[in-house]
């Protein structure tokens, strides 16, 4: 598996400086030796050290069934006896045997049930987002799971805890965004009433895809993240939204992650400012 050794195992030789000085801790009580990058896969290996009767569940589950941006939450795990350990989310509760599956070694729960879990403990707007990514279709045309395999759960489990808040999550979801920071713009347009934001709008005959797009006023948002902070994308950008404003009229509104944690009402109001200057009139 490519784990280290449990820290209980230790020869008693070795000093805590040296032990600390030569392994790296993957959780509470399981460490590797130093030298290389703690993956995914080793964050389940030591989970697996810990509590082998566990069942991956919630971000974790999701991960193993492909989702993006969820490998690297803190591990998820569900036991059946309430256990605390630093470095590990323990669930506990009812878990039906139809909800687990094997592969590769390792026990995780369906896909629904792993976007079911999201819903019911991610917080905030969080959970909307990693339900988001649950349904997104990928390039291989396909998703995790389905909004309409999350109700017939749901429906099939109607005294589960936490499960009105599973369907108020699921009610704004969309399923196309290709990244939580989109979901999370989205939800910010469209809360302010601004629903004319549609996510993946294709230009050009599929030269450009925009991130949320109001094609009647030819209105964008996108989404900027550390990637874009590459000197070399930044002109790329610049000349991609140069393109889109000269030869396809749209006005392109960057957003970023500081923008979205503390400056929202100014995005809001820059994209309320472009959609009248385009003849858009706010209702009264």
């Amino acid at each position: 598996m490519g784990m280290g050794i449990r820290t209980s195992q230790l020869t008693p030789v070795l000093s805590p400086y040296e032990i600390r000085a030569r392994y790296q801790q993957v959780v509470r009580g399981v460490r590797m030796p130093t030298g290389r990058q703690v993956t995914f896969r080793d964050r389940l290996d030591a989970a697996m050290l810990l509590y082998p009767r566990g069942v991956f569940c919630g971000w974790t589950a999701a991960a193993l069934h492909g989702v993006a941006f969820c490998a690297d939450k803190p591990i998820e795990i569900w036991l059946p006896e309430h256990k605390q350990r630093q470095g590990l989310i323990i669930r506990t509760g009812a878990l039906p045997r139809e909800d687990i599956i094997e592969s590769g070694g390792l026990r995780y729960t369906t896909a629904v049930r792993g976007l079911i879990d999201i819903g019911r403990f991610a917080p905030g707007d969080e959970a909307i987002a990693g339900m988001d990514q649950c349904l997104r279709i990928g390039d291989d045309g396909r998703s995790a799971t389905t909004r309409a395999a999350a109700l017939e759960y749901l429906d099939a489990h109607r005294h589960l805890h936490r499960s009105r808040r599973v369907r108020a999550a699921l009610a704004e979801t969309d399923g196309r965004a290709e990244s939580p920071p989109e979901t999370h713009t989205r939800l910010l347009l469209h809360r302010d009433g601004l629903t004319m934001f549609v996510p993946q709008r294709i230009v050009a005959r599929g030269r450009f895809r925009l991130d949320l797009g109001a094609d009647e006023y030819r209105v964008a948002v996108e989404y900027d993240g550390r990637d874009h902070a590459d000197p070399d994308q930044q002109s790329l950008d610049v000349a991609r939204r140069n393109t889109l404003r000269h030869d396809y009229g749209w006005e392109v509104l960057p957003v970023t992650a500081a923008i979205l944690a503390s400056r929202g009402g100014d995005l809001l109001r820059q994209v309320r400012s472009a959609l009248q200057e385009r003849g858009w009139e706010a209702a009264a």
